[in-house]
């Protein structure tokens, strides 16, 4: 029933990409400022710091377009982000799994990389200048997706998650 959706929307939660939890871990050991924007709503946003809290705790902060009301690839959550973290976009790496999310963000000044898999990302990161260590044997990871609930990989439809680094 669609009324229990929500009180148990935690149990939907897909679980993890191997790789990503140890990547965001390792950026954050090397300075790196890493902001989450995701288009989760604001009455779902509570479940991630509860299932994930190792990974939840990595982010400086995170924009809700649900509590925001604009969501991506709206340029106005661009803005929103830029402004209250006083981020420079050609700075700022916004990184997404949807393309439309990617194009509107590079669209708005922002450097972006496309994600795919976590080392896919390091590499790009690298190639970008930021300092990255080879991924390790372990299989450690991260939220599958900051975007949208299990079964709506991120960005609506897509699968990865969506983290924004600022060196």
């Amino acid at each position: 029933e669609i009324t229990a959706y929500r009180p148990h929307f935690a149990l939907s939660l897909r679980g993890l990409v191997p790789g990503m939890r140890e990547l965001l871990h390792d950026l954050r050991e090397r300075g790196v400022r890493l902001l989450a924007l995701t288009n989760w709503s604001a009455e779902t946003i509570h479940h991630l710091p509860e299932v994930f809290p190792e990974v939840f705790a990595v982010f400086d902060s995170i924009v809700v377009s649900g509590e925001e009301r604009v969501a991506k690839p709206d340029p106005q959550i661009f803005r929103i982000l830029l402004d209250r973290f006083a981020l420079d976009p050609a700075a700022t790496v916004f990184i997404d799994d949807a393309q439309r999310n990617t194009d509107a963000a590079r669209e708005f000044g922002l450097r972006t990389v496309r994600f795919s898999s976590p080392a896919q990302l390091r590499q790009e990161l690298r190639q970008l200048g930021y300092r990255v260590a080879a991924p390790s044997p372990r299989n450690l990871a991260f939220i599958r997706d900051l975007s949208a609930p299990a079964g709506l990989p991120p960005g609506p439809g897509g699968a990865g998650a969506a983290a924004r680094v600022q060196r």
